[in-house]
Order: structure tokens, then sequence, then C-alpha cells
């Protein structure tokens, strides 16, 4: 990826490029859905005894903790993915995306409702929306579907036979993996970083914040607001969203 960044980034691969394609980088948990699809879909499959209940229910654990304050984010999601794959390990790649698609079925209603707006207004304006969650593929997927959006990604879980092995391929939501995972879908491409906009709501979502000319802290967790009012990010609701979008468009 060729790249214009952010005057106020410190990331170190940065080269300066010419006025090219610009992106609209979007999380999806907490952003444009109020939740998280991930949670979702372990506690159906635990549900169905499709996987491991006793991982399952350490992930949750795990997550309880994150919220209570007793671990810091960093800690909670690279346990927590490693206990996500743990508890996949030897289920049927099949029945995990069957349960994804009966899961977006009951969730599809959810999503915030100015989220396919969104989406088109960005379209309309000369930026190519892109959707890099934390949740899993098999989710960030089937919501890139129904929002017509080409490029996205999700934690990715290592496959063999049609089983999953129990190992991670990509914690999607562990710090620094979003910048790394967007270096390498537009690798190779002409980006103009400095016309481009992230949208998120954790820390994870920081990076990408940082990279972009037009960052927006959407309905930040208290770590993601401090990090917004030091740099002076823009900071939206899931009111004022459009429109803080469209004023930083122009």
């Amino acid at each position: 990826m060729t790249t214009e960044r952010n005057g106020d980034n410190s990331s170190p691969a940065s080269a300066v490029i010419k006025d090219s394609t610009k992106l609209a980088i979007l999380d999806v948990d907490g952003t444009l859905y109020p939740g998280a699809l991930g949670v979702e879909l372990l506690r159906a499959l635990m549900k169905g005894g499709l996987c491991r209940s006793d991982k399952g229910e350490a992930v949750l654990d795990v997550l309880r903790r994150y919220r209570a304050r007793e671990i810091d984010f960093a800690t909670m999601s690279v346990t927590a993915y490693g206990l996500f794959g743990s508890a996949l390990r030897d289920c049927p790649c099949s029945e995990v995306e069957r349960t994804a698609r009966d899961i977006w079925e009951r969730e599809r209603s959810r999503l915030f409702p100015f989220a396919s707006e969104l989406v088109n207004m960005l379209k309309d304006r000369g930026c190519e929306p892109m959707l890099i969650s934390g949740s899993p593929q098999e989710m960030v997927g089937l919501v890139a579907e129904e929002l017509g959006v080409d490029d996205f990604r999700g934690s990715l879980f290592s496959r063999r036979s049609g089983l999953y092995t129990g190992e991670v391929e990509l914690s999607s939501g562990v710090l620094g993996e979003k910048e790394r995972i967007l270096s390498a879908i537009t690798g190779g491409k002409d980006v103009c970083l400095r016309g481009s906009m992230a949208i998120g709501d954790s820390l994870t979502d920081s990076a990408l914040l940082r990279l972009v000319g037009k960052p927006i802290a959407f309905e930040p967790d208290p770590e993601l607001l401090s990090l917004a009012l030091h740099h002076g990010w823009m900071v939206a609701d899931r009111d004022s969203i459009l429109e803080s979008a469209q004023a930083l468009l122009g």
C-alpha cells in the first residue's frame, strides 16, 4: 500500500503518493451494529452444542473481566481470540457458516438505521467503503453483503478438511492488527489516506483513525474518547454520524 499519512501519525511505514483512491474504513461491532456479532455467533454455537462450551464460557468470562476493568484491552483481546479458536476446534466449517447465516437473519434488523445510508453516501462522495471488524469473517461477510461492500475482513480461524483446527490465523480485534489488515487489502494500490475516512468505536480502531485525514470516533469507549479529544478527532453518535461524515467529506 502506498500511503500519505495524517500528520499526527507516528506509524512506521509511510510514503507520499499522488492523490488517488479514497477509502472509508468502517468498524462493525459498536459502530454499524449495536453489539458484538462474534459473541452472538459463539452463544448460538454453544447453545446448539456445536463447539466446546467450556472454552466458549471462558471467552465470555474474559469479556466480563474486561468490562469489570479486571484486565486491560490487550490482554482481553489476545486471550479471547485464543479461546475462541479453541472453542471451534473440530467444529464443521459448514455448521458454523450455517449458524452465522441464521444469526444474521435474526440480527440484521438491528443494524443501526444509518448504516445503509452512510455507505451509499460515502460511495456517492467518491470513497470506497471497506469493513474491518474484530468479529469472525463468517459474520462480517454477511454484513458486507447486506450493505453492498466489496472489501471486508474479520477474524480468521484456521481450517483443514472442512473442520476448524483450533488455531487463529488472524486476530483482527487485537491492537495493531487493523492497520496490518488495511495494508494487506490495499497492497499495490495507490491510496490517498489524507482524503480517506475511518469510523470506529474502540481502542482497536485507533490505529486506523491515526492513519486517515478524516477520522470519526463513533460513540467511543473511554479509551478511544480520550485519544479522540487529545488528537482533535471528530466525535459522533448515531444521531449525528451522517451529518459529521458529510461535514468532513465536504
